[in-house]
C-alpha cells in the first residue's frame, strides 16, 4: 500500500491499536464521536493493505445502511469535505449490494431483512454499525466465522443489550467518545449537541434535555 496521510481521530486510532491483538473492538459513542467514520476508515485501508479477503458490513435494515453506513463508505472511497479519496478505484455493485476494493470483497448486509444470510457465511473481518439492533444470536454467527476479528459500534442508549456485556471477555477491548473527540465537527453541530447541556442558559432558552445530552453529549457511563 502506498503511503496515505488520513484525518484521523481517536476511534481509528484505538481500532488500529488494538484490532490486531483482539477478537474484536466496541466503540461506544454519542452523536458525530466519528466512530462510524472511523471504523469504515480503517476497514478501507485494511482492504488497501492486503487482498482476497471477506469483509461484511451490516446494520439492522437495508434501508437504514444505504442510508448512513454505505453513504459513508461511499464518500471515504471517492473522497468528501476534509477526508481524500482513500479508493478512488473501488467499484461498487448496486444491484447486489457489493464492493471490491484492491482485490477484496466487500458485502452489505441488512441483517433484520435476511437473517438466515449469514449462516455459512465465512469473513475476514465484520462491522456493525449501530449494534444494539443486532440479536446476539445472529453476531454469534457472524463471529464463528470470521477470521480476522470484529468491530462494533453504537450509542449508549441501551445500557441493558448485550453489547455492553463484550468487554467481560478477555479479548474484546472498549472504547468510549463523545463528540469532543472529533476535531472536525462544524462549530455549528458542537453548538447543536452542547444546546442539550442541562446548565441555566439551556434551560432558560428550552434547548436543554438531560436524556439527550447524557447519551449524546457527554455519554452516559455505566
Amino acid at each position: 500500500m502506498s503511503s496515505l496521510e488520513i484525518n484521523v481521530t481517536s476511534n481509528y486510532e484505538f481500532i488500529e491499536n488494538n484490532i490486531y491483538d483482539n477478537r474484536g473492538v466496541v466503540l461506544i459513542g454519542g452523536t458525530r464521536s466519528s466512530k462510524t467514520i472511523s471504523a469504515i476508515q480503517w476497514i478501507i485501508v485494511y482492504c488497501l493493505r492486503h487482498t482476497n479477503k471477506d469483509i461484511i458490513i451490516c446494520r439492522d435494515t437495508l434501508v437504514n445502511l444505504k442510508r448512513t453506513t454505505l453513504k459513508d463508505f461511499t464518500n471515504l472511497c471517492y473522497g468528501f469535505g476534509d477526508f481524500p479519496a482513500l479508493a478512488p478505484n473501488m467499484k461498487l455493485n448496486k444491484s447486489d449490494n457489493t464492493a471490491t476494493i484492491n482485490g477484496n470483497n466487500i458485502i452489505f448486509i441488512g441483517l433484520l431483512d435476511d437473517p438466515m444470510r449469514v449462516y455459512g457465511l465465512r469473513n475476514d473481518i465484520f462491522y456493525i454499525n449501530e449494534v444494539v439492533g443486532t440479536y446476539i444470536h445472529t453476531f454469534r454467527q457472524l463471529n464463528q466465522r470470521c477470521e480476522d476479528g470484529f468491530i462494533l459500534d453504537c450509542n449508549p442508549s441501551a445500557p441493558q443489550s448485550w453489547v455492553y456485556k463484550l468487554k467481560e471477555r478477555d479479548d474484546v477491548v472498549e472504547y468510549r467518545s463523545t463528540y469532543e473527540d472529533n476535531p472536525f465537527l462544524p462549530n455549528s453541530i458542537v453548538k447543536e449537541i452542547e444546546g442539550y447541556e442541562p446548565n441555566a442558559i439551556n434551560i432558560a432558552s428550552g434547548t436543554a434535555d438531560e436524556r439527550m445530552w447524557s447519551i449524546y453529549g457527554k455519554g452516559v457511563v455505566f
